[in-house]
């Protein structure tokens, strides 16, 4: 047996709040060598959570290991339904489709160090006695992202401070949210009120902060990594100006996106440090963190733009002519639409 999803990866779009879901769409294929009787064919879909961690020893010395799990989903979709006489297939390749819904407030898929979050699919073919049932299983990856032109996803983030009451700093980023292997470009300016006062260097890491939870007993723990990122800042006097360009690693074993759900949370911080030295203090460093949003797939990306569109006249049940919004380019333009609601 084999199970072929139309796509290999499920995407929703917006918060679980917003989100409008999907339609999981596929077959299965079985191939038989020869004739076979098959009492019932089915398809079950199953979303499960689960984390763990150790806990701090106890007075008696035994390290305790809380969990915590549950059972988003399970749909079971019968393919070639239970009867008194079998079915018999013939020799070849027969192939069975199917559908499931997928809600928008389902979970994203989660792989961390101490928990999951995973949806599966499984055949199951059940023979007459004394045949063993025959069972085929995938896995079936679900990712979320922003909307398309999500305002709190493009907001850029600027930082306006002034360090030791003499030396005011700007730190810039264009977008607040970034994908899986983009570049992160960091701006940062320094204008030093006093002139004894030289910029030494700058190093950046990306801070992941993972946490599980057990709501039922108001129990958690927070694990942290840290990403380094090299930078190439040669010492200079004056008014400073420099862009970085920082890469996010492709691969989500480096880093992971964010996500907000009842077992794990995920969730990113741009840490800065900016080490100077004067004649009077000698080298001495200030801090900056802000709060940054990985995603599974980058804002650039061509494939999340609006779809082409163009307006024409479609013909209706009645015979008239109808005529659909105007087109993107149309509405681009300098040519006026007037737009009704429903």
């Amino acid at each position: 047996m084999e199970i072929i999803p139309s796509e290999d990866q499920i995407t929703l779009h917006g918060p679980p709040t917003e989100s409008g879901g999907v339609v999981l769409e596929g077959k299965v294929a079985i191939y038989i060598l020869e004739e076979t009787k098959v009492k019932s064919l089915s398809l079950k879909l199953t979303g499960k959570a689960k984390a763990s961690w150790k806990c701090s020893k106890s007075y008696n010395g035994k390290t305790h290991v809380r969990h915590a799990k549950r059972e988003i989903i399970k749909i079971v979709k019968p393919l070639l339904p239970l009867r008194s006489e079998p079915h018999i297939l013939s020799p070849g390749k027969h192939e069975f489709v199917f559908e499931f819904p997928i809600e928008g407030s389902l979970p994203e898929t989660v792989h961390v160090k101490n928990g999951c979050i995973q949806y599966t699919l499984k055949a199951i073919a059940d023979r007459p006695f004394p045949k063993r049932k025959s069972t085929h299983r995938r896995e079936i990856q679900i990712v979320r992202t922003s909307f398309p032109g999500s305002v709190s996803h493009l907001q850029p983030i600027n930082v306006h401070d002034v360090w030791n009451d003499n030396i005011p700093y700007e730190i810039s980023l264009p977008v607040k949210s970034f994908g899986l292997g983009d570049i992160i470009p960091v701006t940062i300016k320094l204008f030093p009120e006093v002139k004894d006062v030289a910029f030494k260097s700058i190093s950046c890491h990306l801070k992941e902060c993972v946490t599980y939870c057990k709501p039922e007993s108001g129990r958690f723990k927070i694990e942290r990594q840290w990403l380094h990122f090299s930078t190439d800042c040669e010492s200079l006097s004056g008014i400073f100006e420099k862009t970085l360009h920082l890469p996010i690693p492709s691969e989500s074993d480096s880093v992971h996106f964010d996500c907000c759900t009842e077992l794990i949370k995920i969730e990113h911080k741009l840490k800065m440090r900016v080490e100077i030295e004067s004649f009077e203090d000698g080298e001495k460093a200030f801090y900056v963190e802000f709060p940054i949003i990985i995603m599974p797939e980058s804002n650039n990306d061509p494939d999340r733009s609006l779809p082409v569109y163009t307006a024409e006249w479609l013909p209706n049940p009645h015979g008239r002519r109808m005529s659909l919004p105007p087109s993107y380019d149309c509405a681009g333009s300098n040519q006026t639409a007037i737009m009704t609601s429903p």
